[in-house]
């Protein structure tokens, strides 16, 4: 009997832990999604459904390459500092006047569903390949060494080797 006792707290306290683990989990992958959910509105918001399912794409891919840091949220607040001066990999992400600023509903409904089919693979745009790691607003002009993918929308993307 003392056995039986022994394996159902056992087997009590197994399950607790999974469920508990299974809650970070949950919670995990959804603060990731609000991550780049807000990446995708900032970056992209009022643009086409492709201009915001690439940058969602691409920030994938950093995610994925090694590269980059090893979370969607890690990727999106990525700041770099060049002696005294903090930049970011998104410029939204270091502009308080960005986040405080009214959120348009639909668009953000609209990002915050591109970035959630992004995540489970859904959809993707064909002309960005998973080494697409860059882009900027048409109105940049950053001078990269790098290859230019394609421009969507009013983004150019970068990939860091030539395509044949």
């Amino acid at each position: 009997m003392r056995i039986l006792a022994t394996w159902a707290i056992m087997s009590f306290a197994f399950l607790q832990m999974n469920v508990a683990l299974a809650q970070v989990s949950v919670d995990n992958t959804q603060k990731q999604l609000m991550c780049l959910a807000q990446n995708v509105y900032y970056e992209a918001g009022h643009e086409t459904v492709q201009g915001k399912v690439a940058v969602a794409q691409v920030t994938l891919n950093r995610v994925h390459s090694g590269g980059f840091p090893r979370t969607v949220c890690g990727v999106v607040h990525q700041k770099t500092q060049i002696a005294d001066k903090t930049i970011c990999q998104f410029s939204w992400a270091c502009d308080a006047s960005a986040l405080s600023t009214k959120i348009a509903t639909s668009a953000w409904r609209e990002s915050y569903r591109i970035a959630w089919l992004v995540m489970l693979g859904s959809v993707r745009v064909e002309q960005l390949g998973e080494d697409t790691m860059y882009f900027h607003n048409t109105q940049a002009n950053p001078h990269w060494p790098l290859y230019r993918v394609a421009r969507i929308g009013n983004h150019i993307f970068y990939t860091g080797h030539k395509n044949d």
